[in-house]
């Protein structure tokens, strides 16, 4: 992904304010690279995630979990070279279940928000229903605190009600959400990066990201796209339509209603001019089980 790219509506320009920024994600898989790319982004200042991170600044990734758990976290950065440049700082904070609302943990928290030469602190948190009243005084305290050092909390927290969501979101500056995709042939996991603030400008380039993870010589790598579709069949459904095919020819190809491709289509970015390569279509064709008889 490149290091900074604007957007016809320059959202990125507008950088995230001091205070909290709630990430939420769908999977744990899917939490686990979020969280690795996104404290890398913050690092270096990148906006290829169409996620307007500030300057370059140094994280500090709070962990918990066994002190395994903490030396496969280290050993991460050596198997994925995007991460292993980026100035984040791990510290092993306790137990699995260790609580950065309450007590202990939020004292825990503000003393990394307090280090100098640092501008984000990232953490992961799980929220129970009814949200406890500690936890709505941790999150007023953790954000009247990271505002007055001028300073950023991420707290990536696992699936969330519609509710809590809502709830949690009246503490907190942003709200950035990661959701599993279907992943494309060859690709080991996928998931869409999408700001709160960029829901309803998708059709000037600077809506959700797709992001794929590769395993290449036992090496992570990230790659960027924007978003067109959760699943591997209306992307491909786009990609062809981009490049000139006709809705009926897409429908035969599918074996679908021609009115019902247009109805997934309508749901999708604006097309644009594409060139496919030649044989592009072969790696999808056993991948979706659609006709080999359609010309490509």
């Amino acid at each position: 992904m490149s290091d900074r790219t604007h957007s016809p509506a320059r959202l990125d320009v507008i950088p995230f304010r001091p205070g909290v920024i709630l990430v939420t994600f769908d999977a744990p898989e899917s939490g686990f690279h979020a969280r690795r790319l996104l404290e890398a982004h913050a690092a270096q200042g990148k906006s290829s995630l169409n996620l307007p991170f500030p300057t370059a600044a140094t994280v500090i990734s709070l962990q918990t979990g066994t002190s395994r758990c903490f030396e496969q976290v280290l050993v991460l950065r050596s198997l994925c070279p995007q991460l292993a440049a980026a100035n984040v700082q791990h510290r092993h904070v306790g137990r699995e279940d260790f609580d950065f609302l309450r007590e202990e943990g939020i004292q825990v928290l503000l003393d990394a928000v307090s280090t100098p030469s640092i501008g984000w602190v990232s953490l992961e948190q799980s929220f129970g229903e009814p949200l406890p009243q500690h936890v709505i005084e941790g999150f007023t305290r953790a954000k009247h605190e990271a505002v007055a050092a001028s300073k950023h909390i991420m707290l990536f927290s696992p699936a969330l009600s519609p509710a809590l969501r809502r709830q949690l979101a009246r503490f907190v500056n942003e709200v950035v959400e990661i959701d599993t995709c279907e992943p494309d042939p060859n690709t080991r996991h996928s998931f869409s990066v999408r700001w709160s603030g960029t829901r309803f400008v998708g059709d000037l380039g600077a809506g959700a990201v797709m992001v794929s993870v590769q395993l290449q010589e036992g090496r992570y790598r990230y790659k960027g796209a924007a978003y067109v579709s959760k699943d591997v069949a209306g992307r491909v459904m786009w990609r062809l339509r981009c490049a000139d095919w006709t809705l009926q020819a897409i429908a035969d190809l599918f074996r679908l209603n021609r009115s019902s491709v247009k109805r997934r289509l309508d749901q999708m970015p604006p097309v644009r001019p594409m060139t496919l390569p030649d044989g592009w279509l072969e790696r999808y064709r056993d991948y979706l089980d659609i006709s080999g008889e359609s010309e490509i």
